[in-house]
């Protein structure tokens, strides 16, 4: 696919345009600067269509009291989640909280 596709279509609707480019093996390093060719684009990164899905509800939260509300909720609880693991990886260390991590 062209990866200036995205930056063609912004160009062409006031519709907010995000790219979440996804490649097999190595991307190219000039990916991103093609990507954002020619409009106005969100660009996630590679590989990263769920943060892409992300934006998108915080973008339609700004006209949405329910989604707005979701996507605080979400991002609430990702919240607590790092925070969780943060005070568990201080308590036990790099080490035993990376065995910890196939325990789940």
């Amino acid at each position: 696919a062209d990866p200036s596709f995205p930056g063609a279509l912004a160009a062409r609707t006031d519709i907010p345009v995000i790219a979440a480019p996804l490649v097999p093996g190595k991307a190219s390093g000039d990916l991103f600067d093609r990507l954002l060719q020619r409009g106005p684009v969100a660009g996630m990164g590679i590989n990263r269509p769920k943060n892409a899905a992300i934006f998108a509800a915080q973008i339609v939260g700004l006209l949405s009291a329910e989604v707005r509300e979701r996507v605080r909720a979400y991002r609430e609880k990702l919240s607590d989640e790092v925070k969780g693991k943060d005070a568990m990886l201080r308590e036990k260390g790099v080490f035993k909280y990376l065995e910890g991590l196939g325990e789940k």
